[in-house]
């Protein structure tokens, strides 16, 4: 994903995180505009607690299906979640470009 979204958007700063603890720690050093990040709860938990990225948009991007995982990460404001089998990366660019406005 990473390398398709380079490619797709050079103009964009993308970095990778391999796990929560890592993609927490890039998100207070960097703050970035936008995170995707695949369901983890605590993960999502961290980022809303922490004043300095509780404010950046989140879109959950992800294979889970589950309505009640769905429903648990709406309580903590998340922009939208994408089942990553529905969508094409010209979906998801388009989705990034809306959150960003």
């Amino acid at each position: 994903m990473q390398t398709k979204l380079k490619k797709e958007r050079p103009d964009f700063e993308v970095q990778l995180a391999h796990d929560g603890r890592e993609g927490l720690k890039l998100a207070k050093e960097m703050l970035p505009d936008l995170i995707l990040l695949d369901i983890i709860i605590s993960t999502l938990e961290e980022l809303r607690k922490d004043d300095t990225t509780k404010s950046i948009p989140v879109v959950i991007l992800t294979n889970l299906a589950s309505p009640g995982e769905k429903e648990k990460v709406q309580e903590f404001g998340i922009k939208d979640y994408l089942i990553k089998s529905n969508w094409t990366l010209a979906d998801l660019l388009r989705k990034i470009d809306e959150v960003l406005k």
